[in-house]
């Protein structure tokens, strides 16, 4: 039975601890974040800051790592406000909302047109397309398919996003996703082998 005496202690145990966040554990962070308490937050930010910056940069090339850890910190606070969030493990949730954010911001740059991105991942990885003549075919064929299949490559090839998160993003099935993954890649396959001519004249049309 909880006395009086009992729940007093407690909550004078909550304010020491409070005002020493690093002696909590993370699911003590967490429920005191999630109860509004911005200085649990931030002993999160301290602790997790190197790991969401290394961990972002690992991810892309495209985006400011700085800018993608600050993102994912106020999704996750967001989250965390709406009673909603991690619950024990912070990092592995950090984690998931990098990729996220980098794969929703890739998304949306592909469905702008920005085909740029491919520059960093999609055209540095292949050993065939080492050569330059051949990395601007590629760039040109990329440019070449249509925005969907555009953004179905680079959600699973570049950013290498599961069937099942690549349907998720583009509103499909995963059985979906994997077919229109494949015909994108035989597609841009054959436009890069396609003879020099052949893509010219494609370009231009």
């Amino acid at each position: 039975m909880i006395n009086a005496h009992t729940t007093r202690d407690t909550a004078l145990l909550d304010t020491e601890l409070l005002s020493e966040p690093e002696l909590l554990s993370e699911p003590e962070l967490l429920s005191a974040a999630r109860s509004g308490d911005m200085t649990a937050f931030a002993e999160l930010w301290r602790r997790y800051r190197r790991f969401a910056f290394a961990t972002a940069r690992s991810l892309t090339s495209s985006f400011d790592p700085d800018d993608v850890a600050a993102e994912a910190f106020t999704r996750i606070l967001a989250a965390l406000r709406n009673q909603s969030g991690p619950t024990t493990s912070f990092g592995g949730y950090l984690r998931q909302t990098l990729r996220a954010v980098v794969n929703n911001w890739g998304a949306k740059r592909q469905a702008a047109g920005e085909t740029d991105l491919v520059d960093a991942e999609l055209l540095a990885t292949p050993a065939r397309f080492a050569d330059h003549d051949d990395v601007l075919s590629l760039r040109d064929a990329f440019a070449l398919l249509p925005q969907q299949w555009r953004t179905v490559l680079w959600l699973s090839d570049v950013e290498g996003r599961s069937s099942a998160e690549t349907a998720a993003a583009l509103g499909i099935t995963p059985e979906a996703a994997r077919s229109l993954a494949y015909r994108a890649r035989r597609r841009l396959r054959d436009l890069v082998s396609a003879p020099e001519s052949k893509l010219a004249y494609a370009t231009a049309a």
